[in-house]
């Protein structure tokens, strides 16, 4: 939300997060195997949820997580490949959104707890 109230009204907003389908993501000793990784439609939930419209989508980095010198030095081509054969597995998921003026602003939360008594004996 606070994202949302400090960005102009033909702002953009740019998010980069770790894609969820990728080996980047379940790899800790990645950059992107912490924290809560996204798939590009949970992404795009996100943002709708938040009052934002994802104006486009893409995705990054297609290299395997590795520190081989091969690999390493093939990382063009990685790209172009993994671009074209299997853009689902990206290592990043991005999005680039900007606020959706003619949504409706709820006044407060519609969640709601639901209590249960439960007795003891």
């Amino acid at each position: 939300r606070e994202v949302w109230r400090v960005l102009k009204d033909d702002g953009r907003l740019l998010v980069v997060v770790p894609n969820r389908s990728s080996a980047w993501a379940y790899l800790e000793s990645t950059p992107f195997g912490h924290g809560q990784p996204y798939s590009s439609g949970q992404l795009g939930r996100l943002l709708s949820k938040t009052l934002f419209r994802v104006e486009r989508r893409d995705s990054a980095l297609y290299m395997p997580p590795s520190s081989w010198r091969p690999i390493l030095r093939s990382a063009s081509v990685w790209e172009r490949v993994g671009r074209s054969i299997m853009p689902n597995l990206a290592g990043l998921a991005i999005a680039e959104a900007t606020k959706d003026m003619e949504a409706p602003i709820p006044l407060h939360s519609t969640a709601r707890r639901r209590v249960v008594l439960v007795q003891a004996g």
